[in-house]
């Protein structure tokens, strides 16, 4: 970009020079095709567009550079706030971008701490709001308002630096070493799995929270936003990592959540894991699932991992898994059946696995359906349409398959609806 197109860019965000004119950013007087010069007067002020670059025509290539990078993010920031439909986080939108005035406050019914502290709301200052800071030529200072981070100790990285220590250290040396490798990394999927997440808005929070949770959970959110999700596509903005400036409070009202998406990342994930990873690994699953271990010499050397649907007569096997040393000896078989006779006494005749999820065809359905498999109209539903799913996912639309396919999904779901089975 030319050197004048980027000044005329940045004149739109720049105040007049001219004293004691207050204007706040230049504006053609009137629409043209033509590149505005030095000359051109601005629309509110009458002041030609030199006096809104006087200040800035001194400047280098990169510091112009600098400063065009913030009016992008500002103007990202407008649009996100034009556009959220979530009042409370269109307010912080909003308050990161407007400068009308020296002080910017949140408007009553959401300053962070009207409610506890109602005659000192939370101010956006001046230096905060991003267009403000284009003016000054300054970086966001989103601290004079908000805190400085952390804010609050231990974090959650120490506090998990510390359950490690104290979980681990007082094992020997060889097995320590082992089981700390193995903790760590789950313990770094954890840490970025908080770092990820995606809190959802106050507005939202408050319908399944308890009364005393609602108010912090607002502070947190904002700062949230400012320190750690606003940032990450706004890079005039310094970026925090969520575990590294948040504690104990922010992880109790986003952990029911945050356990959801962390327990499926790590069964998506699972395959990355060694044999010897799964094997130390199967102790800290979720209770909801239970493990049959395979102990030898007083050690670990493989285990499959379940979980049980009784009402719905089967389980799902997550996985299995054998050290790598002993994969040849047919422990991995021995296992399977002793799963099937714990099965067989407990009356669950079906096991289904994760390779089993998507392999499904009409003659299995109708093995299905002579055996007793489908307890639930769900289950029949859910297969009937994970065939038309791989129709349609394995070929392309122009084919006679994938027509077919989209077809008797359609016939299938009318009849259904037709005869009062139709419950999705």
């Amino acid at each position: 970009m030319q050197r004048e197109r980027k000044l005329l860019k940045l004149a739109i965000h720049s105040g007049c020079q001219e004293s004691p004119c207050n204007c706040t950013g230049w504006k053609a007087a009137q629409k043209t095709t033509v590149l505005a010069s030095a000359p051109d007067p601005c629309q509110t002020c009458a002041h030609p567009l030199s006096q809104h670059t006087a200040h800035l025509s001194g400047l280098s290539d990169d510091e112009l550079n600098r400063l065009l990078g913030m009016v992008v993010d500002t103007e990202y920031v407008y649009n996100r706030a034009h556009l959220e439909s979530d009042v409370e986080v269109k307010n912080i939108y909003y308050n990161l971008f407007r400068v009308s005035s020296p002080r910017i406050y949140f408007q009553d019914t959401y300053s962070l701490y009207q409610e506890m502290q109602p005659q000192t709301p939370i101010k956006f200052c001046k230096r905060t709001c991003m267009k403000a800071s284009i003016q000054q030529l300054k970086n966001p200072l989103i601290e004079e308002c908000l805190g400085v981070p952390p804010f609050e100790t231990p974090t959650i990285a120490r506090g998990v630096s510390n359950f490690l220590c104290h979980r681990y250290n007082h094992l020997g040396e060889k097995v320590g070493k082992m089981e700390w490798q193995i903790m760590y990394s789950l313990a770094q999927t954890f840490a970025n799995a908080v770092n990820q997440y995606i809190f959802e808005s106050p507005s939202v929070h408050k319908l399944t929270a308890s009364e005393e949770d609602v108010i912090p959970y607002r502070r947190n959110y904002t700062k949230w936003m400012v320190f750690c999700f606003v940032p990450t596509f706004c890079d005039s903005i310094r970026h925090y990592d969520v575990s590294n400036i948040f504690g104990r409070t922010m992880l109790r009202s986003a952990f029911k959540g945050l356990k959801k998406d962390l327990i499926d990342k790590l069964y998506t994930e699972n395959d990355r894991l060694s044999s010897e990873e799964r094997a130390k690994f199967l102790p800290h699953l979720p209770r909801r699932h239970k493990t049959l271990a395979l102990i030898k010499d007083n050690k670990p050397a493989g285990g499959i991992c379940f979980r049980q649907f009784p009402s719905q007569g089967f389980s799902e096997v997550v996985f299995c898994a054998v050290n790598t040393s002993d994969q040849y000896k047919g422990y991995g078989a021995h296992l399977m059946n002793h799963l099937k006779e714990y099965h067989i006494k407990i009356k669950i005749y079906n096991l289904l696995t994760f390779a089993d999820r998507d392999a499904i065809d009409l003659k299995t359905m109708t093995e299905r359906l002579k055996s007793g498999y489908y307890t639930t109209r769900r289950l029949f539903i859910a297969d009937m349409l994970r065939i038309f799913n791989n129709c349609r996912t394995y070929n392309h639309p122009d084919t006679e398959i994938y027509m077919a396919a989209c077809d008797l999904d359609r016939y299938f779901q009318t009849k259904m609806k037709e005869n009062g089975l139709w419950d999705k």
